[in-house]
This record gives C-alpha cells, structure tokens and sequence, in this order.
C-alpha cells in the first residue's frame, strides 16, 4: 500500500513541483546530477546561480524515480535532517528521498578540451541523451510548440554547446565504458527543421559516424524527431545503426495539434501517425513509440487515442504536463487520484497489446507506465 501512496506522490510532483532551500542542497553540492539543461527548464526560478544547483531527479524511498521540478508554492519540501533528505507534504513527512548520482563522465572533457558536461545529458539513471542542436526553427515565425522552452532555456543557462559535433559525442560514450556508468540507452534529439528531411538526414549521419568510431554495427536507443518525409529515410536510419524511433504526437487530435504545435502542424498530424505505421514495419513492434502530454486535454481523450496506437504496434510514453519557466500554456484541471487512474488503464492497455514502456524504469521519471507495469 505504502507504494500506491508513493505513485500518487510522484503524480503530485510532476504536477505541483517541490520546493528546497539552497542550504540543503549545498550539504551535497558535488554529490548529485544538477540540471545541466540539455534541453528546457521546469524549474520555476529566473536565477541563474539558483537553477544551475537544483537536481535532476529524485528517488523516493531509494526506488521510484521523479523528475525534480522546483515550484516554491509547491506544499511540498525536501528537507534535511542531519542525516537523510526527507520529503515533507506540510509538516508530515512522506518518505526518504536521494538525488540521483552526478554522471561520472561530467568531470571528464573531450579531446576537443571542450566538458563532456557540455555534450552529454543523462536522462534518469540509464539513458544518455544527446541534443544535437540547441535550436529549432519553429522559433523564427513564433510557431514553436506552445510548451516548449529549449530557445529561452539555451539562451539563458547557455551550459550546454549549441551544437555537438560527433567527435564529441564519441568522446562521451567511450568515456561511460571507461567510466562503466552502464548507461542502457543512448537518445538523440533535438529541435525541429521546416525541411524535416535534413533533419533527418543529420541524425542517420550521426549515428553512421558512431557507430564506425565504436566498431559497431547497431546501437540500443532511439532518435527523437520529426519523421522525414522520405520512406527511403527511414530504412536508412535503421541500416545506419539505430533500433528505435520516437515521433511525438503530444495530443490525441489533429485540431488541438494544429492550435498547440503550429510549426510542426506544417508537416501534419495525420503525416507523423503515418510515419509512426511505416516505422513499425521497419524497426518492429516495442522500437517506435510516441508521446502524450497529461493535462492539455481530457484524460479520457488520450486513453482511447493510446489503446488506439497500441493495436498498432505503437507505444506511448504518456507524460504529465509541466509549466515550464515563464510559459503561458496552463494545464487544465486534473485531480491526481484520476491522472493515477489513467495510468493503471494505460498499463491494461499495454499489456493487452503487448507494449512496453518507452526506455526502463530507471529512466521513468516523468510518468508511472514503468512502475506499474512491473508491478513496484
């Protein structure tokens, strides 16, 4: 029972955030994976020096992983006392919690000279995530996706390189193997291009490059993007060593799609479902996947579009809405107890259909779909 208690926990923190003092987190300064921010930043702070302390990630009780979104208003707290970090709601204390581990490589640099802190993000514990390029060009015509902040984010933390050249990113992933921080999963992604082909085309580069540095002939991860608009790219994506892509829906219809994602309504709703079909038949079943964003539309709306997807061999990985800093898309009104409901019926889905969760439970930390699939 304490469990389910920790699901709903981990539901609250995903959508109410945390608060923390700089003092606790100075007690483990050097310890634990700050956010390097890769990509966007949820945490609702406008000071530099603040953001660049605050965690990653969270465990609670050492085994259920959450993002770790700072929100001051939040009516939860971690604090310290003494001896462990504990998280409070009020003046109850809910449960132990510890900070994800800074990645061993980050004290590393590249040949280039340039930190491999700078190149490579780790998402959760086991997946490492590369963010080619810090930009995207929906931004230009102010047609951006409605939640998304990687411009803003780059353009104030600036703690990432704005592009990554492969040298750098091999750098990286030989490290983990010296370093043997295990990592199960490499990702690539990165902001969107109008020409959807191009952009495609860099990631099947990429990964060509890769993995003749590595000597190897596939990597276990996935490119997240736009879909090209090309067949022919896609067979060459998967011959170039990669098993896995991701195309992101973010919504269950093409009118809320077109009203939140603009730039990428160009290329079409209908377009991307069709790219995710074509990709099953390329990578397989459990190697293509897609998102759904909790919060931007009913709940019951996106249970049917998932049960939908999945007939198809499609996963989803359902994640919960975060405002990020400074962002004017508000999510609608959810209770928690129901966002906890829709995960449970997202799981009898899954393994009705034979879906597996997107990436492992050690990376799970925006959603439940891991925790209750196998049943912790």
């Amino acid at each position: 029972m304490k469990k389910v208690g920790l699901y709903k926990t981990k539901v609250d923190l995903l959508m109410y955030g945390v608060n923390i003092t700089i003092a606790t987190l100075n007690c483990y300064c050097g310890t634990y994976k700050e956010n390097n921010y890769g990509y966007n930043n949820p945490n609702q702070s406008d000071s530099k020096e603040f953001l660049s302390s605050l965690p990653t990630e969270l465990l609670l009780d050492n085994e259920i992983i959450v993002s770790f979104r700072y929100n001051p208003s939040s009516s939860y707290c971690i604090k310290s006392d003494g001896k462990d970090l504990k998280l409070y709601h009020g003046d109850n204390v809910i449960c132990k919690v510890h900070l994800s581990k800074r990645p061993s490589f980050w004290k590393c640099q590249c040949k280039s000279g340039i930190p491999m802190k700078r190149i490579g993000s780790v998402y959760g514990l086991s997946t490492l995530t590369f963010f080619l390029v810090n930009y995207c060009e929906y931004f230009k015509n102010n047609q951006q996706c409605k939640f998304c902040s990687i411009q803003s984010t780059y353009d104030k933390m600036k703690s990432v390189e704005f592009k990554k050249k492969v040298e750098d990113i091999v750098d990286v992933i030989k490290q983990t193997k010296v370093e043997d921080d295990n990592y199960s999963f490499l990702n690539f992604i990165g902001g969107s291009l109008y020409d959807s082909d191009s952009e495609f085309l860099s990631y099947i580069n990429c990964i060509r490059k890769i993995c003749d540095e590595l000597r190897c002939e596939q990597l276990n991860g996935y490119v997240v993007s736009m879909p090209p608009y090309s067949k022919e790219l896609l067979k060459e994506l998967r011959f170039a060593g990669i098993n896995g892509v991701k195309f992101n829906l973010e919504v269950s219809s093409e009118d809320l799609f077109a009203q939140i994602c603009p730039g990428k309504s160009v290329y079409g709703y209908k377009n991307i479902e069709s790219k995710l079909l074509e990709a099953v038949d390329i990578f397989g079943k459990n190697h293509v996947y897609t998102n759904m964003i909790l919060g931007l539309e009913p709940l019951e709306n996106i249970v049917l579009k998932v049960e939908s997807l999945a007939k198809c061999g499609i996963g989803v990985a359902l994640h919960i809405y975060h405002c990020d800093f400074n962002s004017s898309l508000k999510p609608i009104e959810m209770k928690d107890t129901d966002v906890v409901d829709v995960y449970y019926e997202i799981d009898k889905i899954n393994k009705k259909y034979g879906i597996i969760p997107w990436l492992d439970k050690k990376s799970s930390r925006g959603c439940l779909s891991w925790d209750l699939y196998l049943g912790t």
